[in-house]
C-alpha cells in the first residue's frame, strides 16, 4: 500500500506551516526605509531583516523558485505606486509569480511574462483562487487512486524520464517507481487548475525526494541524503498548499484578474494584451555572473516531460536558447548580450507602459576577478538613455544568508557607496 503519514486526517498546526497567519501581520515583514541622499537623484537604503521562511507567506511557499527577490519588494512598490482600478501590475521576468501574488493581494490586475514553463505553472496556480472544496474532494479522490495503483503493483515506466543512467544517479530506484505511480494518477486528473494544483504539488516535491542537496541552486548529489517517502512528501506538500490556498481566497477579491504568458519578454508587443494599460512594472532579470534558470531545474524539467500542461507546445531546447543567460560572466561576448537582451526587454516594457507609469527594476552588481562590475548602473544609465526619468534609487541589504556555493564577496550586499556591491531597486517614470 502507499505509505500516507498519521496527520492525514487532522488539521494541520497553523503555526507550522509556511504563510499561516493573516495578512495584515505580513505587513510587519515590510522594509524600513532610510532617506540618504537628494544627489543626484532621491536615493533610500530598504533594510529587509525578516527570514526566508517569513517571506515565504501565502502561496509563495508553493514552489521552491531558486534567486526570486523578496516577497516584500513588491509589497512595498505595489503599495508605494498604487495602479488604477482599469490598470495593472506587470512583471516581465515573472519567475514564479512573486510579483503576481502580491498584486492579487493588493487588489490589482496583472500581467506576468515568464520564459520558464515552470515558473508560468508555478505563477498560475500561486495566482487562482481554488474553491478549497474541489481541492478536497479531489485530493480524497486522488490519495485513494495512488492507493490501488501500488496495491495492483502496476508502474507506468512510461511516466519516468527516458534516460536511466541520469535518473538513476539522481533518484533511489524505489523513489523512481513511486514518483512514476504518482506522476501517472496526477495526469489522471481532468485537465484545468484542479490537476495544475496537484502537478505543481508533484513537482514541488522532486528535488526534495531527490539525491540532491534540496537548499542548492545548481543540483550536486548530496551522499548522505536519506532515502524519503514519496508518498508521504506529496501527501505534506498537498494539504500544506491546500490550507494556503484556503487563505488566500478569503484575502483576495475575484474581481481582479491575473493573466501569466509564457513567452520571450523581447517580444513582449506581439503577446501583450491590446486594451490593457500598464501603470507599473516591476522587474527582477536574472543576476550576472549569478546562474542560468534552466539549467537549476533539470529535475524538475526530467519528470515534466511529456506534460503539456507545462511546455505548452513549446520545448526546452528551443527555450534554453532564448534565455538571457547570465553566467559566467568570464564570458565577454555573453556579458555583451546579457545587457543587450536587457534593453532590448526594456524597451518592449517602454512601448506599452502608460504615460506616468512606473518601471521598478531590481538588479544587483557582480564580482569578477576580484572587480566589481556596477550592473545597476549600467542597466541605469540604459533606461535613461530610453527616455524613462529617474524617481528614485534604493539600495537595499540583505540579512537572510548566502547560498551554499555563493561565497560572501559574491553574494554580500551591505557595501557602501562606490566601495562595494549594490543590490538596487531602481524607479524610473515614463513622461507624461
Amino acid at each position: 500500500m502507499a505509505r500516507f503519514s498519521n496527520h492525514r486526517s487532522r488539521t494541520l498546526d497553523q503555526a507550522a506551516l509556511p504563510g499561516a497567519h493573516t495578512q495584515p501581520t505580513w505587513d510587519n515583514l515590510l522594509p524600513t526605509i532610510t532617506h540618504i541622499t537628494d544627489d543626484p537623484y532621491p536615493t533610500y537604503e530598504w533594510d529587509i531583516s525578516s527570514t526566508i521562511p517569513e517571506l515565504a507567506y501565502s502561496t509563495h511557499s508553493f514552489f521552491r523558485y531558486y534567486g526570486k527577490f523578496p516577497s516584500v519588494i513588491a509589497r512595498q512598490l505595489i503599495r508605494q505606486y498604487p495602479v488604477p482600478e482599469s490598470g495593472c501590475v506587470l512583471d516581465n521576468f515573472a519567475g514564479c509569480g512573486t510579483t503576481l501574488v502580491e498584486a492579487v493581494l493588493a487588489g490589482a490586475n496583472s500581467v506576468g511574462v515568464e520564459l520558464n514553463p515552470l515558473g508560468c505553472l508555478a505563477s498560475k496556480v500561486k495566482t487562482t483562487r481554488y474553491e478549497t472544496r474541489q481541492l478536497r474532494e479531489t485530493w480524497s479522490k486522488l490519495r485513494a487512486q495512488i492507493q490501488l495503483a501500488v496495491h495492483r503493483g502496476t508502474v507506468p515506466e512510461t511516466r519516468a524520464p527516458n534516460n536511466a543512467v541520469w535518473l538513476h544517479k539522481w533518484f533511489d530506484p524505489a523513489v523512481v517507481t513511486s514518483l512514476a505511480v504518482l506522476k501517472d494518477c496526477v495526469l489522471d486528473l481532468p485537465r484545468g487548475d484542479v490537476r495544475d494544483f496537484f502537478l505543481l504539488a508533484f513537482l514541488a516535491i522532486v528535488r526534495r525526494v531527490s539525491r540532491a542537496y534540496d537548499g542548492e541552486i545548481r543540483p550536486h548529489i548530496n551522499p548522505k541524503k536519506p532515502v524519503r517517502d514519496v508518498f508521504v512528501a506529496f501527501e505534506r506538500k498537498a494539504e500544506q498548499m491546500i490550507q494556503i490556498a484556503d487563505e488566500f481566497r478569503t484575502l483576495t477579491s475575484s474581481t481582479c484578474a491575473t493573466r501569466v504568458i509564457l513567452a520571450d519578454n523581447r517580444e513582449l508587443a506581439s503577446v501583450w494584451p491590446a486594451t490593457t494599460q500598464c501603470e507599473l512594472v516591476i522587474s527582477h532579470p536574472p543576476y550576472l555572473n549569478s546562474f542560468d534558470y534552466f539549467p537549476a531545474y533539470r529535475l524538475e524539467f526530467a519528470w515534466a516531460e511529456g506534460v503539456e500542461d507545462v511546455w505548452q507546445g513549446t520545448d526546452l531546447p528551443t527555450l534554453r536558447s532564448q534565455e538571457v543567460r547570465a553566467w559566467p560572466a568570464t564570458n565577454s561576448a555573453l556579458t555583451e548580450r546579457y545587457f543587450s537582451s536587457l534593453a532590448a526587454g526594456y524597451k518592449q516594457v517602454h512601448g506599452v507602459m502608460a504615460p506616468g507609469g512606473r518601471l521598478c527594476v531590481v538588479v544587483g552588481d557582480c564580482t569578477l576577478r576580484g572587480e566589481v562590475i556596477r550592473v545597476h548602473k549600467i542597466v541605469l544609465n540604459a533606461l535613461v538613455e530610453m527616455g524613462l526619468r529617474v524617481e528614485a534609487v534604493n539600495y537595499r541589504t540583505t540579512h537572510y544568508g548566502v547560498g551554499k556555493y555563493a561565497y560572501s564577496h559574491r553574494a554580500d550586499y551591505h557595501g557602501n557607496g562606490d566601495d562595494g556591491k549594490r543590490d538596487a531597486i531602481l524607479v524610473v517614470r515614463k513622461p507624461w
